[in-house]
């Protein structure tokens, strides 16, 4: 129905969209073609049932933040979901669809706009911890967050 965050991929051929899905009534995060705009594929459809998680997260501060962050070599995508009354890391394999980390962010509160390091071994994002908000970290390997 609309766009509500944008991300191009490091090669600059797909953008990753974040859209609300009509039909389900949920927000999705489709890949389209930077040539052509068509749908490449939807990479959450059906997450509700199959990935484990309720829905797609929004930041507080809504589109003025990113919602998500492509890996260096474009084959990964992170974005934060709800997971009951936490609100989890997710690394995506956009190729595969497969889900390759979940990092539940029970040690901060409100993370937002995750964004990938250079090397794609960590990424960042803002967060609240003792109500003030910071930059943390997660290391993808062992899930470690880090002020």
């Amino acid at each position: 129905a609309q766009a509500l965050s944008i991300a191009p991929s490091p090669s600059g051929d797909l953008i990753a969209v974040v859209t609300v899905n009509r039909k389900d009534g949920e927000i999705d995060i489709v890949l389209s073609s930077a040539k052509d705009g068509s749908i490449v594929r939807n990479l959450t459809s059906g997450f509700d049932k199959s990935f484990g998680f309720t829905n797609i997260t929004q930041p507080t501060s809504f589109n003025s933040v990113p919602w998500m962050s492509w890996s260096p070599k474009g084959d990964r995508l992170a974005y934060l979901v709800r997971t009951e009354k936490e609100r989890t890391l997710i690394v995506q394999n956009v190729l595969t669809r497969e889900i390759e980390m979940r990092v539940p962010m029970k040690t901060v509160d409100d993370p937002e706009s995750p964004s990938f390091s250079p090397d794609g071994r960590t990424v960042a994002l803002s967060a609240m911890r003792g109500g003030i908000r910071d930059i943390f970290t997660v290391d993808l390997e062992n899930g470690h967050v880090e002020n």
